[in-house]
């Protein structure tokens, strides 16, 4: 079954290859298990730990890993926290490939491509390429039952690129940020920005999942601290507005500052609301909707769709909560870009 799916040339992975365009433009070469001389290497299915662990870690270089899973596993991480850092894990469910359905497999091999380590997001005109624009997201997640409040942060180019990562697990129960975490790492992102671009960027969106309950003078100082244009904003991904028309991939104006988006889907059609509540930028309401809908559309989870969420806002709903899962959904290339804290 995996011959005929991945290693003939004329199986469904190269196959896939070819309808996406890109046949000829990567390399494919399968590593070899020194054992069975097959491109197939083995794990435990109690623990999850990968065998040939020692020599798959030798190798200097990134490998995509096609881990296919006999059953539905609720919590991976026990597969994820003991492979060697240069594995990156891509799985699949054995049931997916016996019932293959072909939108579902290109869907996968797209996402293969997505964590190879020279891939590049997809340029969008209206991110303004001419500019050095960051884009942050902040979500706050929270653990009713043990009282705990979840905090992960993420930077996002222009160019798509994330360049920085970061999560608090387990503060205390609080609706609002902790101010003096806010500071910290805003300056961090900042001079990982300076460091991989040799200046600060003009223009910093701060995109918040749900709403600022903070001081948002006290937020404004912060931001201040650095000499750069800025956007506050918040995302609301449970809106109630809909329509019976088909309004996938418009942004509709609700109020000066306020406006819903329709992302394209396969899935029901489902608004997602923009609220700006601040603008120290030359850039109009309209053109900072525009930005914030632009991020769905980098990294798209196949060739059919794009994401509901703005990619910053993405990226924090999958790291604020599991302690390696998001490593099968945020391709984050070579550089150890993140500062994780229990």
């Amino acid at each position: 079954m995996l011959k005929s799916t991945f290693n003939s040339k004329n199986s469904l992975f190269y196959i896939a290859l070819n309808q996406l365009g890109i046949k000829n433009i990567i390399n494919v070469r399968f590593e070899k298990n020194p054992i069975n001389k097959k491109a197939i290497f083995f794990y435990d299915p109690d623990t999850l730990t990968i065998k040939d662990r020692e020599f798959l870690s030798n190798k200097s270089y990134k490998i995509i890993t096609i881990v296919v899973l006999d059953e539905h596993v609720g919590n991976i991480d026990n597969l994820l926290k003991n492979v060697p850092d240069n594995l990156i894990i891509v799985p699949i469910l054995k049931n997916n490939l016996l019932k293959i359905k072909p939108y579902i497999f290109k869907s996968y091999i797209y996402k293969l491509l997505l964590f190879c380590t020279d891939s590049m997001p997809f340029l969008l005109k209206n991110l303004d390429l001419k500019r050095k624009i960051l884009y942050v997201g902040i979500d706050l997640s929270h653990d009713t039952y043990n009282r705990k409040t979840h905090l992960a942060i993420s930077a996002v180019t222009n160019f798509g690129n994330i360049i920085y990562l970061s999560r608090y697990r387990n503060l205390m129960l609080n609706e609002k940020l902790e101010l003096e975490i806010l500071e910290k790492e805003y300056v961090r992102l900042m001079d990982k920005y300076k460091e991989k671009t040799n200046s600060y960027p003009e223009i910093v969106f701060i995109i918040r999942d749900g709403v600022f309950l903070e001081d948002i003078k006290v937020v404004e100082n912060i931001l201040n601290m650095i000499e750069v244009k800025y956007v506050l904003a918040e995302v609301n991904k449970n809106s109630n507005i809909n329509s019976c028309l088909n309004l996938k991939e418009n942004i509709i104006r609700l109020e000066k500052n306020s406006f819903v988006y329709f992302p394209s889907s396969y899935n029901h059609q489902k608004g997602v609301e923009i609220n700006i509540i601040r603008n120290c930028t030359d850039y109009s309401f309209e053109k900072i909707a525009e930005h914030i809908y632009g991020l769905t559309k980098i990294t798209p989870p196949s060739p059919f769709s794009e994401r509901r969420l703005p990619y910053p806002l993405y990226i924090v709903n999958k790291v604020a909560l599991s302690d390696y899962e998001w490593k099968i959904y945020v391709p984050i290339g070579k550089d150890k870009i993140y500062n994780f804290i229990r």
